[in-house]
């Protein structure tokens, strides 16, 4: 919640602002930890959450990097600003889903959901949480089947909008960027 506030206040200020989040969605803490189960009438502090989410997407000062963690920061002191070398983890979906859910039906794989707390069970392809930003469905490779002995394509089979390509499957990568400041807000 801190670090999308700051982004959105910098924004304010004219800034362009890269926020960088490790997991699939931003939100952070305090998103996994108010859910629907726990307040099923819709508690104004997920209202909250959800539009600050919402202010971050549609800002076009914000550039959001998800999947994406920070491997080192080098101050140039003679430009006065820092170098930071990214690492993205690949989404293996690409930014054309539209969130239909087709994709999670088919799929064989049933495995303990990290992201609500070990409540319930999620698929190889999931969305992390409802109020997921951005909203695009992520393929873990660690159980896809796809990824162990490429023996499923199940997801990619009934995608409407071909994005799940495993032939043009997406890659890790890594990135540089060069920023006048860095803010950091680990929800710790």
């Amino acid at each position: 919640l801190a670090g999308m506030k700051a982004a959105l206040d910098l924004s304010k200020l004219g800034r362009k602002v890269t926020l960088i989040e490790s997991t699939a969605t931003i939100g952070g803490k305090p998103l996994k930890d108010v859910k629907d189960y726990k307040f099923p009438k819709r508690d104004a502090t997920l209202d909250y959450i959800d539009t600050i989410m919402m202010d971050v997407e549609w800002d076009k000062n914000v550039k959001t990097m998800t999947l994406t963690t920070v491997k080192s920061v080098a101050r140039d002191e003679k430009t006065k600003t820092f170098k930071l070398k990214l690492f993205t983890k690949a989404r293996h979906v690409f930014d054309v889903c539209t969130s239909c859910q087709l994709c999670v039906d088919p799929c064989p794989v049933t495995v303990p959901n990290e992201y609500s707390d070990g409540v319930g069970t999620r698929k190889a392809v999931f969305l992390p949480n409802f109020y997921s930003s951005p909203r695009f469905y992520v393929i873990d490779e660690n159980t896809c089947l796809w990824y162990k002995d490429k023996s499923c394509r199940a997801c990619e089979e009934v995608c409407p909008v071909d994005a799940i390509r495993f032939d043009a499957d997406q890659k890790d990568t890594e990135t540089e960027v060069t920023v006048d400041a860095v803010v950091i807000a680990t929800g710790a």
